[in-house]
């Protein structure tokens, strides 16, 4: 038996790191990605009432950074960049009926984003080139769905 099922999930959970190196006392480096947005399709073999599949589609996403050298008057400078990107999707799950109407998953997903320049705005006494950045998240997710 095969299926054929579509999803389009919420947008997953942002990740956010500050690092105080370098620069002044308040040196700030942050890194965030806004959201995590799928849309894909799966395939799978059903063997009664386990669901063994795999899934491939497109991935979404936007990096946001921001970085403030800690330096104070004519030294002081910043930079920040925003800067969505689109990728393709592969996984893999298996999802369990255990009674009926209800169900629990466990799933594997890699998107991958390529590489990208990234030039960030600046400002005051903070210089910036241009950086090559790419881009690859794995998620690992589990749920309980119920069937109307």
């Amino acid at each position: 038996m095969s299926c054929w099922a579509s999803r389009a999930p919420a947008p997953g959970p942002a990740s956010r790191s500050n690092s105080p190196f370098g620069g002044g006392a308040g040196f700030i480096f942050s890194l965030k990605n806004d959201y995590i947005a799928t849309v894909a399709g799966r395939f799978g073999v059903a063997f009664d009432r386990v669901l063994l599949y795999a899934k491939g589609g497109a991935a979404f996403t936007r990096d946001k950074y921001y970085v403030n050298n800690g330096l104070a008057g004519a030294l002081a400078g910043s930079a920040s960049g925003s800067f969505n990107r689109t990728g393709w999707l592969a996984g893999g799950g298996v999802e369990w009926m255990f009674m009926p109407n209800w169900s629990v998953r466990a799933e594997y997903n890699y998107m991958s984003f390529g590489a990208i320049t990234e030039q960030p705005v600046t400002t005051g006494n903070l210089v910036a080139t241009p950086a090559n950045v790419k881009l690859n998240i794995q998620t690992g997710t589990v749920g309980v769905n119920y069937h109307f």
